[in-house]
């Protein structure tokens, strides 16, 4: 049980979501040779990460909700001047999906520094108390959230995609809309960390099942 929690701290702090456009587009800018400088921008690729763990998500998180913050007032503002286009709704729409993405990621970040503190006090209690309650519910917890977030990262990568999709339909050129599309999907997709810790999480569990004293 130690040994999992020990490194289901270590891979709770690597990265946790992945978001594959990011590298589709930078290859994409590299095979078309934008600028001549090819050697700058394969640099360029090699030195961008498209993954980022979860306080990286949490900032990330925040950004969004600002936007949305800003979208609502925008609403607000055509709203008071009488709008009530399809527009307007649409915008209303995603205003609101991404007041939601926001708050899901501020909810999951809590609940991963939970774990955290919970992985640290479990290990801290087996070691010199000999009680493990602590450190079983931390691991199953911390497997929990790691399920979750990995299902969440191909539910909000699929809402970012359903919303790419309803903007790219105003464009009025299909072959540009197409392109865009095949190099933001997938838009995101759950990375090394949050698999492995899933598997530490489970592992430590049953462990403590299985194995007695």
């Amino acid at each position: 049980m130690i040994f999992a929690a020990v490194l289901a701290l270590v891979f709770m702090f690597q990265a946790w979501f992945s978001f594959p456009f990011v590298n589709k587009f930078l290859n994409a800018a590299v095979a078309s040779g934008a600028g001549g400088f090819t050697g700058m921008e394969t640099a360029i690729v090699q030195s961008v990460s498209p993954s980022v763990t979860m306080p990286e998500l949490f900032t990330l998180g925040n950004t969004v909700g600002s936007i949305a913050d800003a979208g609502a007032q925008q609403v607000s503002l055509y709203s008071s001047y009488g709008a009530t286009d399809s527009s307007l709704l649409q915008m209303q729409q995603m205003v609101s999906t991404l007041g939601t993405v926001s708050l899901v990621t501020k909810v999951l970040f809590a609940l991963w520094v939970i774990c955290i503190v919970a992985l640290v006090v479990g290990v801290a209690l087996r070691l010199f108390r000999g009680f493990d309650a602590v450190l079983f519910f931390a691991l199953a917890g911390a497997a929990v959230v790691a399920l979750v977030c990995t299902i969440g990262s191909f539910v909000l990568g699929g809402i970012v995609e359903g919303l790419i999709s309803d903007m790219a339909s105003y464009s009025s050129s299909s072959s540009s809309v197409n392109l865009t599309m095949s190099l933001l999907s997938p838009f995101m997709a759950p990375a090394y960390g949050a698999v492995v810790t899933i598997v530490l999480g489970a592992a430590g569990t049953l462990s403590s099942l299985v194995l007695k004293d």
